[in-house]
């Protein structure tokens, strides 16, 4: 009977020592797994910030390309009003023009763009 009981509690310690290893692996896991999902927290805010980023890059992009569109229609327009004033200066004073309106866009100069007599002159 003695003999008995011991194999019971014998079987009884080496399931409670397995059940503790078990539990013991399922902390292990479970601390992996946190680890792990807070180092692709760290990859996803860093993921994010660089996306707003670049969508900031792309906003100022946009910005820049509505400018240069309205200087462009502005270049334009100055252009036509003064080409028919101009009798066969045309040409030659709208490369002028578009490339100084260019400068003053880009703000490496702030010359005004020069009149046609102006030029005539020169």
């Amino acid at each position: 009977m003695d003999l008995e009981k011991d194999r019971e509690l014998g079987a009884a310690q080496a399931e409670i020592k397995a059940l503790r290893a078990t539990e013991a692996f399922k902390d292990k896991a479970i601390e992996e797994l946190y680890s792990e999902v807070q180092k692709l927290d760290e990859k996803h805010r860093v993921s994010e910030n660089l996306l707003q980023q670049k969508n900031l890059e792309i906003k100022k992009l946009e910005n820049e390309k509505k400018d240069v569109v309205a200087a462009q229609f502005a270049t334009e327009a100055t252009l036509r009003s003064q080409f028919a004033a101009q009798k066969g200066w045309g040409c030659a004073y709208c490369s002028l023009q578009t490339i100084i309106s260019w400068f003053r866009l880009q703000h490496y100069s702030s010359i005004d763009v020069p009149s046609h007599r102006l030029v005539a002159k020169l």
